[in-house]
């Protein structure tokens, strides 16, 4: 007995398979095809500016400040909500 599924449980089993496949690229071929009926201008692709490297640094520092702030207040939330619930902790079981 063959186990490439020609036969038996196995053949049902690549049928099912196969056929939810086929379904399943029915379904996005349709959904895409919807898509572009609703919006006809997507599939223009973005062009993009070439920079020169100074600009490029400088919005790499902007973008790493704001990082970092962003960052840093997250800290800072996490600390507090820790020290809130020691306090709480404390003042209800003690």
């Amino acid at each position: 007995m063959a186990v490439d599924g020609t036969n038996g449980r196995f053949s049902a089993h690549n049928q099912r398979f196969n056929e939810l496949r086929r379904k399943k690229l029915k379904r996005r071929e349709e959904k895409l095809f919807r898509n572009t009926l609703k919006n006809p201008d997507k599939d223009k692709r973005a062009n993009f500016k070439e920079l020169d490297p100074d600009t490029t640094a400088k919005v790499k520092s902007e973008v790493r400040k704001k990082a970092q702030k962003l960052l840093r207040r997250d800290w800072y939330m996490l600390i507090v909500s820790i020290i809130i619930a020691v306090a709480l902790c404390y003042y209800f079981f003690h």
